[in-house]
């Protein structure tokens, strides 16, 4: 058994503490020494807390290893000039280090905190250890700057874990880490990858305002329910593969260019936009999932037996791409229509002997004179005045039966494309086969364009 006052006097002295399989009585509170005090520059965030103004420099190495500390710690505001660990240590108090900065390691491996552990505006200008550490309190990071590696890998988050504001300017490390409470990463800061990899989230995780300026990485995680209000960086990904989310709080546009390919995770995202009535958001998730995977087929695939053989799942995909845009695109469908409609109306009044070709011969020859009564300044000359009424008449003529020969061939073409065939039109020759062809092009995307439509409705 060790008192906390021994090893308070050993930090007065500027001695280095190094303390294992100890139980160490008594609160070890730096605020009753009388340390050197130097002034603490950080930044001002606005957060429902006292900051004080100065902090103590501690110049010893802290090595305590297998120990357990029954009373409370408070290193608040301390400046730490050497190794700081606490190895496979038991808190049974609060631990306090609010304000304090690290200019070398801290460790934090195996411990466990009973209580309240406060890091909330602590400065980390090295490696930030805490692997397999047991959080039984309250977690506060709040504003916290992590210059070096910021490890949490394998921690147990028992109660909120905060890290309102805080800033990692190097990689953040969560990876197989357990929240079971509240986890929350308002406008923090990325600056590197944020690994969350194979992390339990049990209630509620929350990155509103968070900025990733590289990869938010997922990765085999399982989110009860997350809240991601922000937009990443356009290299940045977002790496959901292997996930198992119940609600995703996000909207498509936000992480459409920066999701990474997986099937099953698309499929998931299609769901949650669903259960979250953004049925527009799960239409283009899906569209661009589709699109994806059609990218991915080829044409042709090799077997075992014969080189190459053609894959029709590729073309499925295709046709269900240009024709529905895969059943969520109802205006894919209409554009075909008004297209086949007008096409074959075009189609159709060529069977009038009305040749177009004259008509723009007329509007040429029509131009050029035109340009010779300007230049020769004519102001009457019978043969030209003569010519060019003629040449008007015959082309206003042609003009006017061209118009309405041309409506009266699109009224056929959507009469035919309903499958209403006039009574008095009777095809023949060929025209059998171009109406029977509208004929059935009509069932097919009229029933098409109804089920694409009547999906996109009952939503």
């Amino acid at each position: 058994m060790v008192q906390a006052r021994e090893i308070l006097r050993m930090i007065e002295r500027g001695e280095d503490v190094k303390i294992e399989k100890r139980v160490i009585k008594g609160d070890l509170d730096l605020s009753e020494l009388a340390l050197e005090k130097v002034h603490v520059e950080r930044d001002q965030v606005e957060i429902n807390m006292d900051v004080d103004e100065y902090a103590k420099c501690v110049n010893s190495s802290i090595k305590i290893k297998n120990c357990v500390i029954e009373g409370s710690v408070n290193f608040s505001g301390a400046i730490f000039q050497n190794v700081v660990r606490f190895d496979d240590v038991t808190f049974h108090g609060n631990v306090e280090f609010k304000g304090s900065k690290f200019y070398k390691e801290i460790s934090f491996l195996f411990t466990q905190f009973n209580g309240r552990a406060n890091f909330d505006y602590a400065d980390s200008y090295h490696r930030f250890v805490f692997i397999s550490v047991n959080f039984s309190g309250i977690a506060r990071f709040s504003s916290a700057h992590f210059e070096g590696v910021a490890q949490f890998t394998g921690a147990t988050f028992g109660d909120n874990a905060i890290f309102i504001g805080s800033q990692f300017h190097a990689d953040a490390i969560f990876g197989s880490s357990q929240f079971k409470a509240y986890a929350h990463f308002g406008s923090a800061q990325f600056e590197r990858d944020a690994n969350f990899s194979n992390v339990i989230f049990g209630k509620y995780l929350d990155f509103t305002a968070a900025k990733f300026k590289k990869n938010l990485n997922l990765n085999g995680s399982k989110i009860a329910d997350m809240k991601l209000h922000t937009k990443l960086n356009s290299d940045s990904k977002i790496i959901l593969n292997g996930s198992n989310f119940a609600r995703l709080f996000v909207r498509w546009s936000w992480i459409k260019d920066q999701i990474s390919y997986d099937e099953a995770v698309y499929l998931a995202l299609v769901k949650n936009f669903e259960t979250l009535g953004l049925s527009e958001d799960a239409d283009d998730c899906y569209f661009q999932y589709r699109k994806i995977s059609q990218h991915k087929k080829n044409w042709y695939v090799k077997e075992k037996r014969r080189l190459h053989r053609f894959n029709w799942l590729k073309l499925y995909d295709h046709v269900a791409w240009r024709f529905c845009g895969y059943g969520v695109r109802p205006s894919f469908t209409l554009a075909w229509v008004f297209g086949l409609v007008f096409g074959f109306g075009i189609l159709y009044s060529s069977m009038d002997k009305l040749i177009i070709k004259t008509i723009i011969l007329d509007f040429i020859k029509i131009r050029t004179l035109t340009k010779i009564l300007f230049i020769c300044n004519v102001s009457k000359f019978d043969y030209f005045d003569s010519y060019l009424t003629s040449v008007l008449d015959q082309t206003y003529n042609a003009l006017i039966k061209n118009i309405y020969y041309i409506g009266d061939s699109l009224y056929l073409s959507a009469m035919i494309f309903t499958g209403q065939t006039p009574i008095d039109v009777q095809p023949v020759g060929g025209w059998k086969y171009a109406v029977m062809s509208e004929s059935v092009l009509g069932y097919l995307f009229l029933a098409l364009f109804i089920v694409v439509l009547t999906k996109k409705l009952i939503r």
